[in-house]
């Protein structure tokens, strides 16, 4: 059998690149740069979307601006914080800033556990039930949260579309996420693999098939669930010797539910005053944030990434970039050849199994739709399989977007006039009709 990399290790890779991005983004920064730092730092080009303009005004006894709020580490739950920033406004005097950051970054924390937590699919925790809580009891019934319930309803809702995603193909998501962060992924690549391209289009294939699963929403005011699985599945699992993968998991939508979980918590509590950022470049500003900034969507050009097309910050607005070119240092995205053409590689895997190479990057966004409905819409655009269906599609969508193909990376092809053009990109733009 291939050898997998420890699923500990790239998490600790991940968290000590998180650790070298703090440590950039505290460094003293002048007005004067601000706008510049603010597009360009690598805080924010890391975690791939959100420029903040912020101009700060403070002295020895009053402090007023964007301050981060920093989660507390729970030796429980040590990876929960990974890969998410987030950013407050915060007006008084130093001391009642401090004192307010560190109750915020409680209940901020308390809130990014819960939601890390319930959406984890393959560990359970005491006192808690969860997506893990769902996989390993098959044919009980469960009472789960009503946030999980609510969330659960909208990814089978979302899965009996047939546009690409499902929340029931967790065990292929599985096996593609191992084989991204392997050492030399090219080798075990379905193009230069036979085994994992059997693997991953049996798996598809069968996370295609919606008779093999049943997800029943018993109660919608107790939020009991109950989850059962055909036994040709399960047999296939044992074949392929994955018989305790998790089954049931948001997947790809999963850092899209986990920032709005926070969010729509931080909202209940009057905490409306900044913004959520996730690695994998989804950006949600609380509906209360008034202070400036950018949703920035970057480009790939002559195998550089450059920002390419912003839309400014309105309170409540989200967006969404998904990109299949990695920033430096980022692991998860590698390239192989195939007949002459380089195929990129990265997390936007369609349930079905089929690669795309349509696009470069996009960017979606909106104000007042949920963090989970916007990448929703961005994931149907990578699942694409031509140009024309990315730009009908696009057109067709009622909210900003923006993207670049790969087969025509000298423009940027737009929907909306919110979106603006980065001149200095030297990547002109197309309005899509």
């Amino acid at each position: 059998m291939r050898k997998y990399v420890d699923p500990d290790k790239l998490i600790r890779d991940r968290e000590r690149r998180e650790a070298r991005r703090q440590v950039e983004a505290n460094k003293p920064i002048t007005k004067k740069k601000v706008i510049r730092r603010g597009i360009l730092s690598l805080l924010f080009i890391a975690i791939g979307v959100f420029a903040v303009i912020a101009g700060l005004k403070q002295d020895s006894a009053h402090e007023e601006g964007l301050r981060a709020v920093e989660a507390e580490f729970d030796e429980n739950v040590p990876y929960y914080r990974s890969g998410v920033e987030f950013q407050y406004w915060f007006s008084g005097s130093v001391s009642q800033n401090r004192i307010a950051a560190k109750d915020l970054g409680t209940f901020y924390g308390n809130a990014l556990k819960s939601a890390y937590i319930q959406l984890d699919p393959a560990n359970t925790y005491p006192d808690w039930t969860n997506l893990a809580t769902i996989n390993q009891n098959l044919g009980k019934e469960i009472t789960v949260s009503k946030e999980l319930y609510d969330a659960l309803a909208d990814g089978l809702e979302k899965t009996k579309r047939g546009e690409g995603y499902s929340i029931f193909n967790g065990v292929a998501y599985a096996e593609w996420e191992s084989l991204r962060y392997l050492d030399d992924p090219v080798a075990s690549d379905p193009v230069t693999d036979a085994e994992m391209a059997d693997r991953l289009a049996r798996l598809s294939a069968a996370a295609s098939d919606l008779s093999n699963f049943n997800l029943e929403l018993l109660d919608d005011e107790a939020y009991k669930v109950r989850f059962t699985v055909n036994q040709s599945y399960l047999d296939l699992m044992e074949e392929l010797e994955v018989p305790n993968a998790p089954i049931l998991d948001f997947n790809t939508l999963r850092d899209a539910w986990k920032l709005q979980l926070v969010a729509d918590r931080l909202e209940s509590q009057g905490y409306r005053c900044g913004y959520l950022v996730s690695q994998s470049g989804i950006s949600l500003a609380l509906s209360k944030y008034q202070s400036g900034g950018e949703f920035c969507m970057y480009a790939r050009q002559e195998d550089k990434n450059a920002p390419a097309a912003i839309r400014d910050v309105h309170a409540g607005s989200c967006t969404v970039q998904l990109r299949a070119f990695p920033f430096a240092e980022e692991g998860g995205f590698y390239s192989v050849e195939q007949d002459g053409k380089t195929l990129l590689r990265h997390p936007w895997l369609p349930v079905d199994g089929s690669f795309r190479e349509t696009l470069f990057s996009c960017m979606v966004g909106a104000e007042g739709v949920s963090a989970p409905e916007l990448c929703y819409d961005a994931l149907r655009l990578f699942a694409c399989e031509s140009d024309e269906a990315a730009k009908t599609l696009a057109a067709a969508l009622n909210h900003p977007i923006a993207l670049q193909l790969r087969s025509q990376p000298e423009t940027v092809f737009y929907t909306h006039d919110s979106i603006q053009l980065l001149p200095d990109s030297g990547i002109p733009g197309q309005k899509l009709s």
